[in-house]
């Protein structure tokens, strides 16, 4: 059954007693790719599945964040049955095995390396991800780590798998807070200024790489989630993707650079990755771009380098509550910017018949956050291996806030492969 909350018709609280008032099996906050991919899967198990979405069908919305630093695009937090896949470029690209590394080269992620290559390809072809079309990554010249990154023109709409009577959902409603009550999991919501709660054996959290912090965040503040544990790390450790334009190259070696460069086609697009390489220990996987550019009234094509950052788990970098607004601290770490600096300085070298003429230089002032909100939840501090909730009986969560590390590629792809492996523990 679904429920509009915005309708407001007379017989919603009928409704509501009649179809809401019980014990659900799961309860799903948020519909974006994490959570039809969970639906798709529990559906299967004939168990009761509620879900909670902020936006509706048909309509997408957007919402302000403030940031000191990176500012925080508001069309990358979409609100909408369907999340960021109404919006975004399915772009994708496979984890290396260092970006689930810390700087002492051990893994920490929940999983290692080889199981979440093996998520991938479990959900790959449904979803429209083609990981045979990625190749394998490589060392070019032993100086260069190169792998392929996709873009598909026409994206899957995740939408589509909550269109099914098998789920009951509730669309235009806001989770407030969640809480941890005995063996429960309840979900609060406002309708007609009354709050209202629905509760489950299981609750999952599957909103956006903030949504999903500022959700925990509100409960502490209105007393609930008591027993979670490490409450001081909820909304530390927030990561992004901020990129700009570094410039163009003004002597290239085209047809060195033609190998790599982003190439254009009716229903794809894809280019190379180019990072440092570093055998002996692990670096942030920063990476750049070939672009050829035709600006206006210039009669020849320009090389123009673009530079994506990988960064790094900080506790200084956090999502966090003031007063009635929701704030994002996020500075750019030394590491960072010497990566940078040094990659921009080696591509320049490589790739350049002039590199002392060449102007480019990588300059932080220009960067402009990414769309790519990782970090907030991150494992191992806030979630075990199965991504639960240290110190809570039955609450969950899959979104790239559950991140330990960034990498360097758009998270969507980790998101699907980490909730298919959520929905068979689950399932167990």
């Amino acid at each position: 059954m679904l429920i509009d909350l915005k309708e407001n018709k007379s017989n919603f609280f009928l409704n509501f007693k009649k179809n809401f008032d019980q014990l659900y099996d799961y309860i799903i906050i948020g519909s974006g790719p994490a959570a039809s991919i969970l639906i798709n899967k529990l559906i299967k198990t004939k168990k009761k599945i509620l879900v909670l979405e902020k936006g509706s069908f048909g309509e997408t919305f957007y919402d302000n964040l403030e940031s000191d630093n990176f500012k925080i695009k508001s069309s990358s937090r979409v609100f909408g049955v369907g999340g960021t896949s109404n919006t975004w470029s399915q772009v994708y690209s496979l984890f290396s095995k260092t970006e689930m590394h810390n700087f002492k080269n051990k893994n920490i992620w929940p999983l290692s390396h080889k199981e979440l290559i093996y998520w991938i390809k479990k959900i790959g072809p449904k979803y429209k991800f083609n990981i045979k079309n990625l190749g394998s990554e490589y060392i070019y010249k032993k100086k260069f780590y190169l792998r392929k990154f996709i873009e598909i023109k026409k994206p899957l709409k995740f939408s589509k798998y909550f269109k099914t009577k098998k789920i009951d959902m509730i669309v235009n409603c806001e989770v407030k807070t969640i809480d941890n009550f005995k063996k429960y999991g309840v979900a609060y919501f406002k309708f007609r200024n009354k709050v209202h709660f629905v509760k489950s054996k299981k609750l999952i959290i599957c909103s956006g790489g903030i949504e999903s912090s500022l959700l925990v965040l509100r409960s502490f503040k209105n007393a609930k989630l008591r027993n979670l544990k490490n409450k001081q790390a909820v909304g530390r450790y927030f990561m992004d993707h901020p990129k700009c334009y570094v410039g163009e190259i003004k002597y290239p070696k085209k047809d060195l650079i033609k190998k790599f460069k982003l190439v254009y086609k009716k229903n794809i697009n894809t280019y190379t990755g180019l990072s440092l390489y570093d055998k002996k220990k692990r670096i942030l996987n920063t990476y750049v771009r070939f672009e050829e550019k035709k600006f206006f009234l210039n009669f020849r094509k320009k090389i123009m380098l673009r530079i994506f950052l990988e960064m790094e788990p900080r506790f200084r970098n956090r999502i966090y509550l003031k007063k009635s607004s929701k704030k994002v601290d996020l500075l750019l770490s030394k590491k960072e910017n010497q990566i940078s600096k040094k990659l921009i300085k080696e591509i320049i070298n490589f790739f350049s018949y002039n590199p002392k003429l060449e102007k480019l230089d990588f300059n932080k002032d220009k960067l402009i956050g990414a769309s790519h909100h990782m970090g907030g939840l991150s494992y191992p501090k806030i979630l075990d291996k199965n991504l639960k909730l240290r110190g809570l009986n039955n609450i969950f969560c899959c979104s790239s806030a559950v991140f330990p590390t960034s990498g360097s590629t758009n998270p969507t792809l980790i998101i699907c492969a980490l909730s298919e492996r959520l929905s068979e523990f689950l399932k167990k």
